[in-house]
């Protein structure tokens, strides 16, 4: 089967539902209530993302789907002149964890990986 190419835009009203759906599977995965929470927090002056869950479909993953998220991600921050972009990873999801170092994010705490890319301005 032939990857497809993934497009990327701002989620829309429209999109609740599909939304709600990932939440769920994301829910399952992670053996827990889902509860998605975004911040946008200061520091310096500048504002920083936070990406709560990062979650690609079983059947998805292997294609370049979450690279090529993160990597759209990374450029809306520089485009909305960020200073960071940081997101958290449970501590017992290895195949994650060893994905993010795999695009030379940092593990700032090892209790609750949070990591974040070296690199985001050079997207």
């Amino acid at each position: 089967m032939k990857n497809l190419q993934p497009s990327f835009r701002f989620a829309q009203r429209k999109d609740t539902g599909l939304i709600l759906a990932f939440i769920k599977a994301l829910a399952e995965y992670e053996q827990m209530a889902g509860n998605v929470i975004a911040t946008e927090e200061l520091l310096g002056g500048r504002a920083g993302i936070y990406l709560e869950d990062h979650f690609i479909l079983p059947k998805h993953r292997g294609k370049g789907y979450g690279n090529a998220m993160l990597k759209k991600l990374a450029a809306t921050a520089v485009e909305r002149g960020c200073g960071r972009l940081e997101w958290s990873c449970l501590d017992w999801n290895r195949p994650s964890i060893e994905f993010y170092l795999s695009l030379d994010a940092s593990i700032i705490d090892s209790a609750h990986p949070a990591c974040y890319p070296r690199n985001i301005f050079s997207t």
